[in-house]
């Protein structure tokens, strides 16, 4: 509920006016496009320690680095849910240390890959 619902600052690579998009240079282990249009994105005002030195808040990480690829791992924390959709077990899996709005449905094959 507390952790912020926008991730950064990065920075811009490059501005198409056209279509009102940003290009970020974003590190690969956050899996989102690197454009982004203009009504997405919010100001950076950094925190000032001095008024506010409870309000550090270090941004989360993935718990270990993929070692043979370029996609991070995270670590599950429990599954929230199951369904069955068209003969296929999914799990909705919560990753440690993230809120339920992070959680994804992820194939039971994929899972037992995973282990």
């Amino acid at each position: 509920k507390f952790i912020p619902k926008f991730v950064g600052p990065y920075p811009i690579t490059a501005f198409d006016a056209a279509t009102s998009t940003y290009t970020f240079d974003l590190p690969p282990h956050l899996r989102i496009y690197t454009r982004i249009h203009a009504s997405k994105l919010r100001p950076h005002y950094p925190n000032d320690d001095l008024r506010f030195p409870s309000r550090a808040f270090s941004q989360l990480a993935p718990v270990v680095p993929a070692t043979d690829s370029t996609e991070a791992e995270y670590l599950i924390d429990k599954i929230v849910a199951d369904k069955k959709v068209r003969g296929k077990v999914k799990y909705k899996v919560r990753y440690a240390g993230y809120s339920a709005a992070e959680d994804q449905w992820r194939d039971r094959a994929e899972l037992l890959e995973l282990a």
